[in-house]
């Protein structure tokens, strides 16, 4: 989790709130959910990497 935060905080996200959740009762293990936010609202988005242009049928 730690590592993934980190990375959508250098990416224009903040931490809103976080919440652990325990979803096996009677053991270790310990959920986590997180809510972030974009620090803007209109941050632009980049284009998915390797993205083809789809030709029409027939053209």
């Amino acid at each position: 989790l730690a590592r993934d935060v980190k990375i959508l905080m250098e990416n224009g996200f903040t931490v809103d709130k976080i919440q652990p959740v325990d979803m096996f009762p009677h053991t270790t293990s310990i959920e986590t959910v997180c809510l972030l936010e974009r620090k803007e609202k209109q941050i632009p988005r980049r284009k998915p990497v390797n993205q083809k242009k789809k030709k029409h049928a027939g053209k």
